[in-house]
């Protein structure tokens, strides 16, 4: 088996536009090879002190270990999310 420095980033948005517009700026900026939206997830989660229960897309994003500092730093940019 080839040795591949592939890699898969998970994160979730709120809405299918916010992750079709998150993954085609992370395409045009070639970070990603790939993005993947499922929706449908349901996410549990302690923010502000309060338990949320929220709808999410979930995004599979394709890209190299090589890539993955600059992706984290273009999220703090484009993520709708304070912390994505």
């Amino acid at each position: 088996m080839p040795h591949t420095d592939a890699i898969v980033v998970l994160t979730t948005v709120a809405s299918d536009e916010e992750g079709v517009r998150l993954v085609r700026a992370l395409l045009e900026r070639r970070l990603i090879a790939c993005g993947t939206l499922l929706p449908g997830a349901r996410s549990l989660y302690r923010w502000q002190g309060k338990i949320a229960d929220e709808h999410e897309v979930v995004l599979l994003l394709k890209t190299r270990s090589a890539r993955l500092e600059t992706l984290q730093m273009a999220f703090g940019e484009l993520h709708p999310y304070k912390v994505p």
